[in-house]
């Protein structure tokens, strides 16, 4: 069985982001998700202790791997 090109889906790339930044931040909301060249761009919003801020998360579709996070 071999590795299709989107073997994580939208469903999966929420799991991913929301367990990312919940290690930071005490309230995270997922903005949108789009999927572009096999990678997976989460833009969230996150708060933390009074600050906020929009967070950008980039995904590899075929195996979940996080590649960044600006």
């Amino acid at each position: 069985m071999g590795i299709t090109p989107h073997d994580i889906d939208a469903d999966k790339v929420d799991d991913i982001a929301l367990k990312f930044f919940k290690q930071s931040y005490s309230s995270v909301d997922i903005i949108n998700k789009t999927l572009r060249d096999d990678i997976w761009f989460v833009k969230v919003f996150v708060s933390s202790f009074g600050k906020q801020s929009n967070r950008m998360l980039s995904i590899e579709s075929k195996t979940g791997k996080i590649i960044s996070c600006e």
